[in-house]
């Protein structure tokens, strides 16, 4: 760590306080949103954060608010690595919105960090090596895998550390080279673990990684040894543990990645608009990826070393987009490899593909600055309507008869944090996916299972087609069931980019 200091201080004198300086705008811009998160959570992100709140209880990572038919109540088989952060989190900053936003700041933030280390230790200036790794918040791609917590981010800041840290052990002598190699098995481990579907190509990477090395210089067996015991570190705790609930572990991942992911949407549906206008914010990047493989690929003979194993690398890991469900995050680590390679290429003397690459890093160095300021924006036009306080004091002040309470993800926070011993039952929001609809409770599913909960809190804007695709609800609510108690719906101005309220919140109550 000393070396990459020293790295760090090397960099020119005029460059290095942009540098800083950038950085340290956009770290107070993701803590400042951080303090008004969750606006609204994603259902995998009450997973996580409820799988941590229990490992922090009872020492195993368990949905409890899930009593599903693959056993989530009993063990929680979501990629651990995210869990353990927000274990960590809830830990220094306690169950606030802080403590689960912490780790969609930081992340991201690490990953800038990383970008730029890696870019300067393949050869890039610090100028384009601080652009690239600024220009990360540019990316739509990227932001929709780091701005939640997501499984993509903590790959693409696992992998570039073990880039680094291979770099590092080349560099480094004796012990020092030893526990470097020690490191770069265990940041492989841990990239794999953050995100099962992507763990094949992202080994397959790595393994390309040691062979481009070993090409150069026989690896030593200290370095092998040391490289092997640093991956089984993290794999054989995560072992042991899918051994003791190896069913629950196949019906969750197995039986269930089987059957939802292996779908080759991307390329079944090319020529379909409808795929396009989901993630129209990111087609212009998505353009400019595959422009990046076409002239990367294509002058492959005028490529260094480290240039043609980036593309290699970006490659390998943009595998997972044509074979998923698609979502734009897939391409989140050919995304930043991509921007390495441009940095890269804004110093190599190549004409025109040079201009071409500054003038793609100053495009992406322009909407970082734009999306900057979006979240600079909303952060203070809509403070008032994002702030988390008043929903947990409303609902605490609003849950006062004993019983269950089923609830939509946006007041899962207000409910843990305020009654942390009440039961609670997630309902799953209309449209969810396939591999998301194994995990609702049993008593939801179940047509008479209505008058088990003595309150609901469901979302005003999908509240019609939530209860009549919830068999519980749909029943409850035609007999006349429940009764509105209270609207939660704090002063919201809307924007163009956010024009929706993150809380609109109707709760109801059992019918004495």
């Amino acid at each position: 760590m000393r070396a990459l200091a020293r790295s760090a201080l090397a960099i020119r004198p005029r460059a290095k306080p942009l540098v800083l300086t950038a950085w340290g705008l956009l770290a107070l811009l993701m803590i400042a949103r951080a303090g008004l998160y969750p606006a609204v959570m994603t259902g995998d992100e009450v997973w996580f954060a409820e799988a941590a709140r229990n490992f922090i209880a009872h020492g195993i990572p368990q949905r409890l608010i899930h009593a599903d038919a693959v056993g989530s109540s009993v063990a929680d088989f979501l990629p651990p690595v995210i869990m353990l952060l927000q274990s960590a989190s809830f830990l220094v900053f306690g169950l606030t919105p802080i403590g689960v936003a912490a780790p969609s700041a930081g992340v991201p933030l690490i990953v800038m960090v990383l970008v730029f280390f890696v870019a300067r230790r393949a050869g890039a200036s610090t100028a384009a090596a601080g652009f690239a790794s600024v220009a990360i918040f540019g990316s739509q791609i990227f932001l929709r895998a780091g701005i939640y917590i997501r499984y993509e981010a903590l790959v693409c800041a696992a992998f570039l550390a073990y880039l680094l840290a291979t770099d590092q052990a080349e560099r480094a002598s004796g012990g020092r080279r030893t526990a470097w190699h020690f490191a770069r098995g265990s940041l492989v481990a841990i990239a794999g673990l953050a995100y099962y579907p992507t763990a094949p190509f992202v080994g397959i990477a790595a393994l390309l990684v040691e062979v481009w090395r070993w090409r150069a210089a026989r690896p030593q067996a200290s370095g092998l040894a040391a490289l092997v015991l640093g991956f089984a570190l993290p794999i054989l705790p995560f072992a042991l543990y899918v051994a003791s609930y190896p069913q629950i572990f196949a019906a969750q991942i197995l039986e269930n990645g089987a059957q939802n992911y292996s779908g080759f949407e991307l390329i079944r549906r090319f020529l379909d608009p409808a795929l396009w206008r989901q993630s129209r914010d990111a087609v212009p990047e998505m353009l400019g990826l595959l422009l990046y493989f076409v002239l990367g690929f294509g002058l492959w003979a005028r490529q260094s070393a480290n240039q043609r194993l980036l593309l290699l690398l970006a490659a390998i890991t943009a595998l997972p987009a044509l074979i998923y469900p698609f979502q734009p995050r897939l391409l989140a680590l050919p995304m930043l490899l991509a921007l390495v390679t441009l940095a890269l290429w804004a110093e190599d003397q190549l004409g025109w593909l040079g201009r071409l690459a500054k003038a793609a890093l100053l495009a992406e160095v322009a909407a970082a600055v734009m999306m900057a300021g979006i979240i600079l924006v909303t952060i203070l036009v809509q403070m008032d309507g994002r702030r988390y306080d008043r929903i947990t004091a409303e609902i605490d002040g609003l849950l006062r008869e004993p019983g269950p309470v089923a609830i939509d993800q946006r007041a899962w926070l207000a409910v843990r944090a305020a009654q942390p011993e009440r039961e609670v039952h997630q309902v799953m929001a209309a449209g969810a996916a396939d591999q998301v609809q194994i995990f609702e409770s049993e008593i939801l599913r179940d047509p008479s299972g209505g008058s088990h909960f003595q309150y609901l809190i469901l979302n005003a804007s999908d509240l019609g087609p939530t209860i009549a695709a919830t068999p519980a609800l749909k029943e409850a609510f035609a007999a006349g069931r429940f009764a509105v108690v209270a609207r939660i719906s704090p002063r919201f101005t809307p924007l163009p980019w956010a024009a929706s309220p993150p809380y609109d919140l109707i709760v109801f109550q059992r019918r004495s």
